[in-house]
């Protein structure tokens, strides 16, 4: 199952909330014309590689621009991928979104959702920054524990998140929990 689609449509928060000021990777986008409001994606869009992408934004629950995922069938086999990399709550629809998926990439930015506060780096928690935390009793670790996918792999990592320490209490809970954690140059073969 190879991965790259040329031309995948994509969407992207129109404010940016919990961003502070005019951080420069926004600003240069926004320079460029290369970010600007959500869009409404089409439900499937094909590849010249066999694959079938729906992009889900506007669908899932709470404010359209809090989330961000992707289906992508690999025609030839049948195997799905869901891609959730920016989600704001676990809501039903999500949830729903990434069942029956082979593997699912989900976000996984913070571990708590004081991660930055409590460090002194902020004062906003992760869910003003539309992402759900993974730790805690209502994480996302918890809440999808019944996912039924052959890989879980969590994403998109702040590089205050403790899972980044292969000898942390909080790796060792994601590991013992089935989900992995992506990591540079990772390759998934279903």
């Amino acid at each position: 199952m190879e991965l790259r689609l040329p031309e995948l449509p994509w969407c992207a928060r129109t404010d940016h909330r919990g961003a502070s000021g005019d951080v420069g990777m926004y600003r240069d986008l926004r320079r460029r014309r290369a970010l600007g409001p959500a869009q409404r994606l089409g439900r499937r869009r094909p590849s010249d590689r066999g694959l079938r992408a729906a992009a889900r934004s506007r669908e899932l629950d709470g404010d359209p621009e809090d989330h961000v995922g992707f289906r992508i069938r690999e025609a030839s086999t049948g195997c799905e991928l869901a891609y959730f990399s920016a989600i704001g709550a676990l809501t039903p629809t999500v949830v729903e979104g990434l069942a029956g998926a082979d593997c699912v990439f989900f976000d996984g930015t913070f571990w708590a959702s004081d991660e930055l506060p409590a460090l002194g780096l902020g004062a906003a928690r992760a869910e003003a920054m539309a992402h759900a935390p993974i730790g805690g009793p209502d994480g996302t670790l918890v809440r999808l524990a019944g996912l039924a996918a052959r890989r879980r792999i969590f994403v998109h990592l702040n590089n205050t998140n403790p899972l980044l320490r292969r000898d942390s209490p909080e790796r060792r809970a994601v590991e013992a929990r089935g989900w992995e954690v992506a990591e540079d140059g990772l390759e998934v073969d279903l």
